[in-house]
């Protein structure tokens, strides 16, 4: 499963979850259980939202976007000093 298909998918299986936010599963089940994403154990396999796991996805990705900024404008500092 690609990341792609989470617009089209209400739930995501959680292995396929933990493998695009490459974390374990077993962070996955903490996550789920501390409430960080949405997601619920049916029948011996964990699912999570696909909306919950977009969002995730999208924060993270603003975090290192963010990150990468503020890098390159602490570099900037240095070098106009």
């Amino acid at each position: 499963m690609d990341v792609d298909s989470i617009d089209t998918e209400p739930v995501i299986r959680g292995q396929d979850a933990a493998r695009m936010l490459h974390i374990s599963m077993r962070t996955l089940k903490n996550w789920i259980r501390s409430g960080y994403i949405k997601g619920k154990k049916i029948g011996g396999r964990w699912y999570v939202e696909s909306g919950s796991l977009k969002d995730l996805l999208k924060f993270e990705q603003d975090k290192k976007t963010d990150r990468v900024s503020n890098d390159d404008y602490e570099q900037d500092l240095r070098m106009n000093w």
